[in-house]
């Protein structure tokens, strides 16, 4: 949405009141609370599935190249447990709370 945020949340704001006038009284308060669609491990373990997916597809049929006196290498069918514990860990998304 990009700078329309605002716009939309003033009108969002505007259309509550005009429902509820009564939150428009002084001294009345409103509180905004939201459910997560999914909590951090549902996240963390989406993202783990979409690393495997893409590198798994990225590396499938292709060799390494190896010294001249010996065959190329077969690439590993993807990323290991500690690899992506490893690249996940250093997601700052998941250190907020």
């Amino acid at each position: 949405m990009g700078n329309k945020k605002s716009d939309f949340i003033v009108m969002a704001i505007m259309d509550y009141l005009q429902r509820h006038p009564e939150a428009d009284l002084p001294g009345a308060k409103i509180k905004i609370t939201y459910q997560p669609l999914h909590t951090k491990e549902q996240l963390l373990a989406m993202v783990r599935d979409m690393v495997k997916a893409s590198i798994g597809e990225f590396t499938v049929g292709k060799t390494i190249a190896t010294a001249e006196d010996s065959p190329p290498l077969e690439m590993p069918p993807g990323p290991s447990e500690q690899d992506i514990e490893a690249m996940v860990a250093s997601l700052k998304l998941f250190d907020q709370q």
